[in-house]
């Protein structure tokens, strides 16, 4: 959110966006006079952290917290999808002014359905940060690094120190790979101790860490704190059972145990959905090899 400049907003924005989202909350709670943006970081922390019904019972059916109440009905219900979106695009359209909680959380909701045309359509031409962050973050899901570069410049140009900047630009060496794998690392290493471990920043460390095939004590260490902040993280669970794979010969029960973790709290996600079909495959696989067996045997 562009135009923060109250020290405990500017501290609360940035729990949020490193993942520190009891923080966030706590830091709210030392804001006694009505504030938007600090009720916005909070409800969105409580959104973050799976508590939909906190926000449900506390925030209005009308103002400008009506996005992050839609985020949560929508989260709650999928099916919701189309109808709150067209709502909200009406406010975009209708009102140059409203507030760009309404565009960030449009585009979010978006990005949940995989359409990523239509977030970008929602956010061109914003030039607030989060806006941008999310713009980066689109164009390196879809492989177009160089759309990425162009808007991280912009970002860079307006305040290169700002703490959504640095984490775009820590997502754009992740996603370059190779040498920039060092940049990054110290990006979410600095935040891990200017702000605090969160599970976002200990899975980036992570992967920083497993993108150089560092399979050591530190990265050992960045998994194992992660899930102990949040057991079922599915991030978390799946750079776990990779780390697994490359250190440990005999990992198969440790494996298959964060594997039904897996299916257990992310049963709709890519992986479990994947190895569902590998599964239902290898077991039809399994059964005409046994019918033709049988078949040879008889005849």
């Amino acid at each position: 959110m562009a135009g923060i400049t109250d020290p405990l907003l500017i501290d609360i924005s940035n729990a949020f966006y490193t993942g520190n989202y009891q923080q966030c909350i706590n830091l709210s709670e030392k804001i006694k006079k009505p504030s938007l943006e600090k009720d916005i970081f909070m409800y969105r922390s409580y959104l973050a952290t799976n508590r939909y019904r906190v926000v449900l019972d506390e925030v209005p059916s009308s103002g400008e917290l009506l996005p992050i109440r839609f985020f949560a009905d929508y989260l709650l219900n999928k099916n919701k999808f189309a109808d709150l979106i067209e709502i909200l695009e009406k406010k975009i359209q209708s009102d140059d002014d409203c507030h760009i909680i309404y565009r960030v959380i449009a585009a979010i909701m978006y990005i949940h359905e995989n359409q990523y045309e239509e977030a970008l359509r929602i956010l061109n031409g914003t030039t607030d940060l989060e806006c941008q962050a999310i713009q980066v973050y689109i164009f390196l899901r879809i492989s177009r690094l160089d759309l990425a570069k162009k808007i991280l410049a912009s970002m860079t140009e307006k305040n290169d120190d700002d703490t959504l900047t640095q984490l775009a630009q820590a997502w754009f060496n992740l996603e370059l790979g190779g040498e920039k794998l060092q940049d990054a690392h110290y990006i979410f290493d600095d935040f891990k101790d200017k702000f605090a471990p969160s599970v976002l920043l200990l899975n980036n460390l992570a992967v920083c860490a497993l993108g150089q095939q560092k399979f050591d004590e530190d990265t050992n260490g960045y998994l194992r704190d992660g899930l102990d902040k949040e057991s079922n993280n599915y991030d978390l669970l799946v750079n776990f059972i990779f780390y697994s794979q490359q250190t440990d010969k005999n990992a198969e029960q440790v494996i298959n145990r964060y594997l039904s973790m897996l299916r257990e709290t992310c049963k709709n996600s890519e992986l479990v959905e994947e190895l569902a079909k590998k599964e239902t495959e290898f077991d039809r696989l399994c059964q005409n090899y046994s019918f033709q067996e049988a078949e040879k045997i008889t005849s």
